[in-house]
């Protein structure tokens, strides 16, 4: 799971193997074949920052899953020119979509799934913010371009968790090795995912 807490800056810190996978078991199941595509939905609940404070629905349809060339070719972008070089190399890749009730769909450039002894992980990263409704008055996104989604199915069938990163600058520092999301100032808390399920339309 990204850690929630937040510093004096509005930065998130990730270990360099897990914003793209989930480390070395990552690397022998990002390039299986998962079919069929699978949805998820998820309860997300928002407390206030820049953002309109409430919740929502949200679905994440995943049609099939990054594979290690996809998740090396990001990486590469990432050390080369950070969020910018990330961006680029994403968007030549489509997994899938999210969308809240009525609106458009956001494209999922990145999806990743694990199994833990916690249960099933799951990340997807997009190109561009995922916002409930327009905030370009209110929220300036032009330097924080990719949204992550992250969440555990426990293994027990129960409901799962986990958060939703809307606007996110990536970086690596390269002293710590490790990945940074910077998210946009005065909007640093992650909004919370509940009660996640495997969809199935009825």
């Amino acid at each position: 799971m990204i850690s929630t807490a937040r510093p004096k800056t509005p930065v998130l810190v990730l270990i360099l193997a897990l914003l793209l996978g989930f480390g070395a078991i990552a690397l022998s199941l990002a390039g299986e074949a998962k079919t069929p595509k699978e949805t998820f939905r998820a309860r997300v609940v928002n407390v206030g920052g820049n953002l309109p404070s409430g919740t929502g629905l949200m679905w994440m349809t995943v049609e099939t899953w990054s594979t290690d060339q996809e998740r090396e070719a990001l990486l590469r972008g990432l050390q080369a020119r950070g969020t910018e070089g990330l961006v680029d190399a994403m968007h030549k890749m489509d997994k899938g979509y999210v969308r809240f009730q009525e609106t458009l769909r956001w494209k999922v450039n990145h999806a990743v799934s694990v199994d833990t002894p916690q249960g099933r992980k799951i990340r997807l990263l997009t190109e561009r913010p995922i916002l409930f409704v327009e905030t370009a008055g209110s929220l300036r996104t032009q330097d924080y371009t990719v949204g992550v989604i992250e969440f555990t199915l426990p293994p027990d069938g129960k409901p799962g968790e986990g958060i939703l990163i809307p606007a996110a600058k990536v970086t690596i520092n390269e002293a710590t090795k490790s990945i940074e999301i910077e998210t946009p100032p005065g909007n640093t808390a992650p909004m919370q995912l509940t009660s996640v399920e495997l969809y199935k339309k009825k």
